[in-house]
């Protein structure tokens, strides 16, 4: 399933020489090796000597099997066999980091690096927490983000951040700061960190013009930012406005019904692959489904399920599976089924036009 991640210099190249970030404001292209195990060390030194102002993103000592894993190969831990290979600066981010000892920790925040947190992943996976008192003090530099995509929220990141000092400790408030509240504290290191792991300027705040608006009728000042991260999550965020366009309002991205729906014979904004067919087939154990198909391996379906009438239908879960029924029938457009989702290696999408409770329709 990961084959089609590798590459080699050339290829790996040829990427970069993608435009993509032109038409994104504030966008960079970086590179992201994997980890240690995905990427030689001859390619890990090629890669940061080609692109040394780039941002560089690396998954590293995310669990206790890959220290003893690098430890019996190497004679050396995770981070310091990364430190000893290249010159990690702050255009590095070292993703988790969460068994990182004393000694690597000092190293990191010598190197003004960003350590890239990813609490919700860390504590769904049972991989262990970060050291984030001792880090800090020594002016280390992190951010948060998601690594598996189980739950998308900055404030639950930085709660779970902080709540799993607390465990370990049995002690409140961990990160916070006599001149102000613990969560004005997480946040404001959270955005230096991430700013900077973006390619933005080492330790700055951000150097774009997005602006996050907090539901403050009720809190106000540090209040409402301790309120947005340990109680209201995701409510508490009333809109986001990127160089003076309001994108986001109340949960709604402003694109979101264009981006969603896809007819035949137009391109995927998202991915543009062009969608070219819809098929219909009926199951003998269930309704008929109907099957969008794009123009990229045409004959590899993905079927889920959605549990609304036709006109109604929404993102579902999905499985891949290879057509064993027969060919696709074309039936021409059909704007009502032409919604968008993400299958592993295509773009496909599977739905059944069915009133019925929705259920597992598992091939």
């Amino acid at each position: 399933a990961q084959r089609r991640f590798l590459n080699d210099r050339d290829s790996y190249a040829r990427l970069m020489e993608t435009k993509v970030a032109a038409g994104v404001p504030g966008g960079r292209i970086g590179i992201a090796p994997h980890s240690l195990r995905a990427v030689t060390l001859d390619d890990l030194k090629w890669a940061a000597a080609s692109w040394p102002d780039a941002p560089k993103h690396i998954h590293v000592s995310e669990q206790t099997r890959e220290v003893e894993d690098c430890l019996a190969a190497h004679g050396r831990r995770p981070i310091d066999l990364l430190m000893d290979t290249v010159p990690v600066d702050e255009h590095w981010c070292l993703v988790h980091a969460t068994h990182a000892d004393a000694g690597e920790r000092a190293r990191i925040a010598t190197a003004k690096a960003v350590v890239g947190l990813c609490p919700i992943t860390e504590a769904n996976l049972g991989d262990g927490l970060f050291e984030v008192p001792d880090f800090l003090d020594q002016g280390g530099r992190l951010g948060v983000g998601s690594d598996s995509n189980i739950r998308l929220s900055a404030a639950d990141e930085l709660r779970t951040l902080e709540y799993g000092q607390r465990l370990i400790r049995r002690q409140r408030n961990v990160l916070g700061a006599a001149d102000r509240s613990t969560g004005r504290r997480l946040l404001e290191a959270a955005l230096a960190g991430g700013a900077q792991a973006a390619g933005g300027a080492a330790g700055a705040a951000g150097d774009d013009d997005a602006v996050v608006t907090l539901d403050t009728s009720l809190h106000h000042g540090d209040a409402a930012i301790d309120h947005w991260l340990f109680a209201a999550d995701n409510d508490a965020i009333v809109s986001v406005e990127r160089g003076g366009k309001r994108l986001v309002e109340h949960g709604r991205h402003r694109d979101r019904a264009r981006i969603d729906e896809v007819r035949i014979g137009e391109s995927d904004p998202a991915t543009g692959q062009r969608l070219v067919a819809v098929g219909a087939r009926r199951r003998t154990d269930g309704p008929t489904h109907l099957v969008a198909v794009h123009e990229r391996r045409r004959r590899e379906l993905t079927h889920g399920w959605v549990g609304r009438p036709i006109g109604e239908c929404r993102r579902a879960s999905f499985r891949r599976r290879r057509d064993r029924e027969g060919s696709i029938l074309n039936l021409g457009p059909r704007p009502d089924v032409g919604k968008r989702a993400d299958g592993e290696r295509t773009e496909t999408i599977a739905l059944y036009e069915s009133g019925n409770d929705r259920r597992d329709r598992t091939p």
